[in-house]
Formats: structure tokens, C-alpha cells, sequence
């Protein structure tokens, strides 16, 4: 969001306390995106963590898939990441 906004993260956790997703609307530059024409504007937005992996004592999502579209007839999947591994500074 703009600096003079704010916005909602909604948070679903699996019951075994792996982060599952994270959704928010998120704020769409038509110039930067060949899905999205027209105007700025917010679209629902989410990242789909599929796998977890620990590192240094770090849980985090390992494996994601990031959509725009979230929750629609046509959500748009545009990146899918692997971690293969992690530093903490």
C-alpha cells in the first residue's frame, strides 16, 4: 500500500500450526503487469505456502505459490518458489 495506507493481512493457519496463506489486497501498477489493464487499483492477492522447511531453528514456508486474483473465478498464479535454503543475519 501507499505510505498513507494501510492494509489487512489475513492469516490461515493449519491445524498442525503450518502457515497455509497469506491474503491481502494489494495495490496493482498496470504498466507492471500484463495481466492488469486500466487504472491503479487493489486486487485480492495471496501467497499458498505448500511445504515448510527449518533452518538455523527458523520454520518458514519452503515451498509458495504467490496469485493475484485470490478468491475469484480466475485467480492468476504468477510465481511458484522453492527454498533450498536459508541464512539468518
Amino acid at each position: 500500500p501507499a505510505a498513507d495506507s494501510s492494509a489487512a493481512l489475513n492469516f490461515t493457519i493449519r491445524d498442525s500450526g503450518m502457515l497455509a496463506e497469506v491474503a491481502m489486497m494489494r495495490h496493482v501498477d498496470p504498466t507492471q503487469s500484463a495481466q492488469t489493464m486500466g487504472p491503479a487499483r487493489r486486487s485480492p492477492f495471496s501467497i499458498v505456502a505448500e511445504s515448510e522447511s527449518c533452518w538455523d531453528g527458523f520454520t518458514i514456508p519452503s515451498r509458495f505459490t504467490a496469485s493475484w486474483d485470490h478468491g475469484t473465478e480466475t485467480p492468476f498464479p504468477f510465481l511458484q518458489a522453492r527454498l533450498e535454503s536459508a541464512r539468518f543475519f
